[in-house]
């Protein structure tokens, strides 16, 4: 199955290439968030000295977000599913006022000098190189660019251009100037040679600091201007550069004959970016209770750790990672980790994609199952309309009908992947094909209530999954991807990410040596869920915070994101507005109905969102423009642990953000 050179071979490989490295990293300082040797080498490793069969489930998901990339791209993609980012949001201030100061004159100073071919906002999509000076420090800038998108960091040498030819036309490349660090080199036009590539690479230059040399750049060259080079100038350039800050800087003087003064250019924000609490009314000293109620979680042994996310204004103002992924404290959380979102499902895949094909018209909330769905023709559950399904206002069963298969698991598991074993169950662990053919028919034979009734249950996502998968023609996976998380470039968000990310990404959600094979890493903790191959109506999507986030910020802007229409505003009202058989929402929660005391500290009573089993849950607020997201594995290793429903740590978060509204009054000047 596996093996393209012996084994002596490879290690001799790997031990070269660790002591090439090794001198590398002594001659230079390696980048705090580019493409280490620590995150591509286990990569490289994997895919060149392993061949894995047709069958591999690794091989149906490695073009996940590939598409018809070419073959460089698609490496840089595969690269950047295996990238960390550990930095978190807001930093400390040492001096606030001064630090306010700076952030209002960094983001005035924005400049957009020329841009004939629209390229910024740079797209999110697509892998970039970032070219970088021999000298300087660009941390701050690289730490806030892997927020946005991949990308391949190269310090200049005197192979870098020959090594930029290389790359297929097209190639996004962002090179970074700043006077301060280039005069030792050729009188500070150093990126003169990068010019030549202006009709095969898309080049933009963004600069820091005095602007006569920008004379020499020719045009066809994006070119956007910042202040200087320090760290704060460097996040609102790499946040400018995708569209997360907005740009209306002009020219204060003109620069020889080329640039007049008031020259620049205007783009508007477009997707989340960051700013600090207090830009938005929030003493960021009040938010310093969310991360005292998390240890306090964790001292109780609530959680092992976690992942809190805010965002106000279209600006998250707050995430960070809590803990550890386990209780062994061996791996510490980190912010662009994977958690089951379990029931968040619901709501972030299966109602978003039945918005989606609403407004396609391939459905009509009025429409009835049996009519939709040709196996459901006959079905006792025929007559159930799709609004009544997204509002649980059907009375039929919680639970998905998948007892028989937990009782015969030793002849309908298996430990390899085959034909007849085809579906991810959990390490070393496959269920046989039969299992989720024999589930769906189970779904067929589901008894109605008499008379419709509210009744949460999976059962109904489970249908629902069925609307999705039969009026789209894709499974609801593949729909959600082509149709949402690629567009917005949502790497981490995903079903079965087990086969795409390395097993320290994802935060298990629990242990299960019975059925599953172990500690479940990207594997789905619903049982009912695993047993239909990770891909379920009612759970089985895994997220960060911020992906998740940026998925609900798309709602709170009416469907339109990142310059996108993914929805229209009317869709979005009628399903995440009240219902008219219940306190819920079509296919979402409110928060009216489940956590009132949050409406008491000044939520408002539009909010929608949902949770999840394992202890996780999203929530946003058209009213006060607000998203909050909480991810944890409670379940972990025993779902039995209901610490954190009893202590209501995910209720006391929520409070604490909004108490924090408008704390924070700037000085008199």
């Amino acid at each position: 199955m596996y093996g393209r050179l012996p084994w002596l071979t490879a290690a001799m490989v790997v031990l070269i290439a660790l002591s090439l490295m090794s001198a590398a990293a002594a001659a230079g300082k390696e980048s705090a968030v580019g493409f280490e040797w620590r995150d591509w080498l286990p990569e490289f490793i994997y895919s060149y000295f392993f061949t894995p069969d047709s069958s591999s489930s690794a091989t149906e998901t490695a073009d996940l977000f590939r598409g018809a990339l070419d073959p460089v791209s698609a490496a840089l993609e595969a690269r950047s599913l295996t990238q960390v980012r550990a930095s978190e949001w807001p930093g400390t201030a040492f001096d606030l006022e001064r630090e306010l100061v700076r952030r209002r004159e960094a983001a005035a100073a924005l400049v957009l000098l020329t841009d004939e071919n629209r390229r910024i906002p740079q797209a999110t999509t697509r892998p970039f190189q970032l070219v970088l000076p021999a000298l300087g420090d660009f941390s701050a800038f690289a730490d806030m660019a892997v927020r946005f998108a991949p990308f391949e960091e190269r310090r200049w040498t005197r192979n870098t251009l020959q090594d930029l030819r290389a790359l297929p036309a097209g190639t996004p490349v962002v090179v970074l100037i700043d006077d301060a660090f280039s005069a030792p080199l050729a009188g500070n036009l150093w990126w003169q040679p990068l010019t030549v590539l202006r009709d095969s690479l898309e080049l933009t230059f963004v600069h820091f600091g005095a602007t006569e040399t920008l004379t020499k750049v020719p045009t066809g060259i994006t070119v956007l201007q910042a202040l200087l080079g320090d760290g704060i100038n460097q996040e609102y350039a790499a946040q400018a550069l995708f569209g997360a800050e907005p740009i209306d800087g002009r020219l204060s003087a003109a620069i020889d004959d080329r640039f007049a003064a008031g020259a620049g250019g205007s783009r508007p924000a477009i997707r989340l970016g960051y700013t600090v609490p207090e830009l938005v009314g929030i003493d960021r000293n009040q938010l310093l209770a969310i991360d005292q109620t998390l240890n306090w979680a964790r001292r109780q042994r609530a959680i092992p750790g976690g992942q809190v996310l805010v965002a106000k204004q279209g600006r998250i103002i707050y995430e960070k990672a809590f803990g550890y992924q386990t209780y062994d404290r061996n791996m510490p959380v980190r912010v662009s980790d994977l958690y089951d979102l379990a029931s968040v499902t619901k709501s972030a895949a299966t109602t978003l994609s039945l918005m989606k094909l609403f407004e396609e018209e391939k459905i009509a909330l009025t429409d009835r199952l049996g009519d939709l769905v040709p196996a459901f023709a006959r079905a006792p559950t025929r007559h159930l309309r799709i609004d009544q399904l997204l509002a649980h206002h059907t009375g039929i069963q919680p639970n998905i009908p998948a007892n028989e298969y937990l009782r015969r698991y030793r002849e309908l598991f298996a430990a390899e992947r085959s034909d007849s074993f085809p579906y991810p169950l959990g390490p070393n662990r496959f269920v046989a094909k039969e299992v989720v053919q024999g589930i769906q028919k189970n779904l067929t034979e589901l008894p109605p209530a008499r008379k419709p009734f509210y009744q949460y249950s999976d059962a109904n996502f489970e249908l629902l999954r069925e609307v999705v998968e039969w009026t789209s023609n894709r499974s609801l996976d593949n729909y959600l991807r082509v149709n949402f998380s690629e567009p917005l470039g949502l790497r981490r968000l995903v079903f079965n990410p087990a086969y795409l990310y390395p097993a320290d990404h994802l935060v298990p959600a629990g242990v299960d040596n019975w059925m599953r094979g172990g500690e479940l890493r990207g594997f789905v903790h619903d049982e009912s869920a695993a047993l239909l191959g990770g891909v379920a109506g009612h759970a089985g999507l895994f997220a960060n915070a911020h992906d998740l986030a940026e998925l609900f910020q798309l709602l709170l802007e009416g469907g339109t994101y990142a310059g996108q229409e993914f929805l229209r505003p009317e869709t979005v009202a009628r399903f995440t507005r009240r219902s008219t058989f219940n306190h819920r929402a079509l296919g979402f929660e409110r928060l009216a109905s489940s956590a009132p005391s949050v409406i008491r500290a000044g939520a408002s009573a539009e909010t929608f969102g949902h949770t999840g089993f394992v202890g996780t849950c999203v929530w946003a607020d058209p009213e006060h423009d607000l998203v909050y997201i909480f991810l944890s594995n409670r379940t972990y290793p025993d779902s039995k642990n209901n610490k954190l429903i009893k202590l209501g740590v995910r209720e006391r978060v929520h409070r604490i953000i909004y108490q924090s509204l408008g704390t924070y009054q700037p000085e008199a000047a």
